[in-house]
């Protein structure tokens, strides 16, 4: 991100809290109306959060060159280094495809853990053999 990036991001908040600044001046010149208030303490508001936005921004603006200088970096990086041979994209490959292979329950594991499967299967506890909790003491 360059310093001009960064300087018309602070100079578009500075110029929407001078608007808001502006419209509260309109509001002061006016007679009372009713919903006056209402409107004043908009464009106040308005005007708070921009003005926090923009100090905000002016803070941590090196902060945030910074960040995308490196990140440019690392990029340039990544595009210099050798693409990963086909023995490597093939170990990848597997990697992956063991990590997604679910573990699996027997039909005769879940029928002795699971009651619910019992009831839709019709099966009896004592058919089952139902492994029992340990009781917590």
């Amino acid at each position: 991100m360059t310093d001009e990036t960064l300087e018309a991001a602070i100079l578009t908040l500075r110029a929407q809290a001078l608007s808001a600044l502006g419209m509260m001046k309109d509001l002061a010149r006016r007679p009372t109306e009713v919903d006056a208030v209402e409107k004043l303490a908009l464009h106040a508001t308005r005007l708070a959060q921009l003005e926090g936005a923009m100090l905000t921004l002016q803070q941590y603006a090196p902060t945030v060159k910074a960040a995308g200088i490196e990140a440019l970096r690392e990029a340039q990086e990544v595009a210099t280094e050798e693409p990963p041979t086909s023995v490597e994209v093939e170990e990848a490959e597997e990697e992956t495809e063991d990590d997604l292979e679910p573990s699996s329950i027997s039909g005769e594991q879940l029928q002795q853990r699971s009651a619910a499967y019992r009831r839709s299967t019709g099966t009896s506890p004592e058919e089952a053999n139902v492994i029992k909790r340990s009781e917590k003491k």
